[in-house]
């Protein structure tokens, strides 16, 4: 009888450990934030109609689409990755404990903490700074100015913004059901091939997918705008700021077209991204006037040329502008200059010599008279250096087109 009691003690035990480490499981399921969840792959549809864009020029706003959705398809094959992938202690390891800064941000946002509700918090400008100064620094364009990634400090707040725009928009694209390849029906502008008409269907279908994007991540609103901000009459209207598009989208140094139709359509531009526009016109004016006319043509290829012109001069007597010009004729001085000195330095010429003069026996051994002594030889002739030039460094996706989903993981997002 005491073993039948003893064995059902054991048995007791036993259900106890049982529930006690179904409980800790639970626990820690609870504990991990919503944010680090994997999404449910495929899970809806992306709406037929999306987005309407209010601004008064569509040229514009079809090339602000174009930098919009070029980013996203940048940024989503990691973000795929992430998201459905990855575990969600993986993901949430990353997040918190990597250097770089938050992955959904584009590293331009540091990791600081969570909210009640389970999603990440904004930072605050206090903990901005602190990034701001372990990370900025200066370059050429800037006239000074310190700068995170090429990003002014008073900016980084508005582009979290933005940021985060585009990562509800990823989202997304995840729970319609797109891996990154199947994005590949979108051709950005700098890839465009063919003739004005194709291109033109390009560009309107990238603008359909978007606002049909936005439509799914904002489906109370009914437009969305970059050049208008603040009381602009539009209700429910998603502002995504031309200036914060440009700074996610980060054009290369020769390329100013996001810059150049912001500032056709009346964007108050920093001094500092002004110079920017007057630094890359006078690189490819320097390098126009030695036969490279491709820098010119590369500025902006986008925009028509008359607005480009119109533009130019525009700023072209800005504070900014005048430095950026000025700091372009320093550099060019002083490159020509160093080129100068190591001219001067180079080697020698190589040229046959001259044999040496002869001189006149005296009566007294290792001895010479003073008009017996050796004149000196011709100058030794050297190089000429040239200076070499320097460079710098809407028709809408099928729905059947939709992909299959992806191996899913136990934890998803419920909400």
């Amino acid at each position: 009888m005491k073993e039948e009691d003893d064995d059902e003690e054991v048995a007791v035990d036993d259900e106890e450990e049982e529930g006690t480490g179904a409980a800790e499981t639970a626990g820690e399921a609870e504990k991990m934030p919503n944010w680090a969840l994997n999404l449910d792959v495929g899970s809806i549809r992306l709406p037929a109609k999306g987005l309407i864009n209010n601004d008064s020029s569509e040229g514009a706003a079809q090339l602000f689409d174009n930098a919009v959705l070029v980013k996203v398809m940048g940024m989503y094959k990691y973000y795929y990755k992430q998201r459905v992938m990855m575990t969600p202690e993986e993901y949430r390891a990353q997040m918190t404990t990597g250097s770089v800064g938050r992955l959904d941000l584009d590293g331009i946002c540091p990791y600081t903490g969570d909210n009640d509700d389970g999603t990440l918090r904004r930072p605050s400008e206090e903990e901005l700074d602190v990034m701001f100064r372990a990370k900025a620094k200066e370059e050429e364009w800037m006239q000074g100015e310190k700068m995170r990634g090429g990003r002014p400090r008073d900016m980084l707040t508005p582009m979290i913004q933005t940021l985060e725009i585009y990562e509800k928009l990823m989202e997304r694209l995840v729970l319609a059901g797109f891996k990154p390849d199947d994005l590949q029906f979108l051709v950005p502008m700098h890839k465009m091939k063919g003739t004005p008409e194709e291109k033109n269907e390009m560009r309107a279908k990238m603008s359909d997918f978007l606002g049909r994007l936005l439509k799914s991540a904002f489906p109370n609103s009914t437009q969305y705008t970059y050049f208008r901000a603040g009381d602009h009459g539009f209700e429910d209207c998603i502002e995504i700021p031309a200036f914060t598009v440009y700074l996610a989208y980060r054009e290369k140094e020769r390329s100013m077209e996001l810059l150049v139709t912001a500032t056709q359509c009346n964007m108050n531009l920093p001094q500092a991204f002004i110079g920017r526009i007057a630094h890359a016109v006078k690189r490819a004016e320097q390098e126009a006037s030695k036969g490279h006319l491709r820098w010119i043509q590369h500025i902006a290829p986008n925009v028509d040329p008359n607005i480009v012109q119109n533009v130019y001069k525009s700023i072209g007597e800005t504070e900014g502008a005048k430095r950026a010009v000025d700091d372009a004729v320093k550099a060019q001085a002083a490159r020509a200059s160093e080129a100068e000195a190591k001219a001067k330095g180079g080697p020698k010429a190589y040229a046959p010599r001259p044999p040496p003069p002869k001189v006149m026996p005296t009566s007294a051994p290792g001895h010479s008279s003073s008009s017996s002594s050796a004149a000196p030889g011709p100058a030794k002739a050297k190089p000429a250096y040239k200076q070499l030039p320097t460079t710098a460094k809407s028709t809408r996706p099928s729905p059947g087109d939709r992909p299959q989903q992806a191996p899913q993981y136990k934890k998803k997002r419920t909400d």
